[in-house]
């Protein structure tokens, strides 16, 4: 190696994959042909994030502060389901 590929060369050691996320189910709702489900994802020691998707694309995310509040929110999208017609599926997540 010459001085000059030395210069070029990246001295970084290559980041580390990311590990898979755990996910803790919440919920699953159809209505019409739409499936909506909602999952818990521990981001660090206190905080979480809360995932809603669509057919499996992301509608929406949400990060709070604790895994408590991040169960409430989960309640407060299912009762807003239940309210606009979602009906809870029988099937497993």
């Amino acid at each position: 190696m010459t001085d000059r590929d030395w210069m070029r060369w990246d001295h970084k050691a290559p980041l580390a994959s990311p590990s898979p996320c755990e996910e803790v189910p919440g919920f699953v709702y159809v209505k019409d042909v739409r499936v909506m489900t909602g999952v818990l994802r521990p981001l660090d020691e206190t905080r979480w994030e809360v995932v809603c998707k669509v057919n499996g694309e992301l509608y929406k995310a949400e990060v709070v502060s604790s895994r408590e509040l991040a169960e409430q929110r989960l309640v407060q999208y299912k009762n807003a389901l239940e309210a606009t017609g979602w009906l809870e599926s029988s099937g497993s997540s």
